[in-house]
């Protein structure tokens, strides 16, 4: 097979292979799944604080949010948390060394002349 569709079914496996490592760690690994919900927590608790600032609404719904997404859907959030570091890190790793080589054409070998 040629084209498009092998290359995306080979990134489709390796997506899902990435969302299921720290689901399959937290199954078997009573320890890693409470060293992943306390990062979790911490996470929503900043992600909130920098909205919201401290206080009381800030502990109220840092609360609701790990209610619903750390307790009710622990699974889905930590899949979805997976996909979102990589693809956080993919695009920084684009943006720093991939757009001066390709972004700037000839002009990126002369920087300091």
């Amino acid at each position: 097979m040629k084209g498009f569709l092998p290359p995306m079914i080979i990134l489709l496996i390796v997506f899902l292979v990435i969302m299921l490592i720290p689901i399959v760690l937290a199954q078997f690994s009573e320890t890693f799944r409470w060293i992943l919900i306390a990062y979790f927590c911490i996470t929503i608790y900043f992600f909130v604080r920098r909205f919201i600032g401290s206080g009381l609404l800030t502990y109220v719904i840092t609360g609701i949010l790990i209610y619903i997404f750390v307790v009710r859907l622990f699974y889905l959030f930590t899949a979805m948390y997976m996909i979102y570091l990589v693809a956080s890190l993919g695009l920084s790793g684009i943006l720093i060394f991939g757009l001066p080589r390709g972004g700037m054409g000839k002009k990126a070998g002369m920087v300091g002349r």
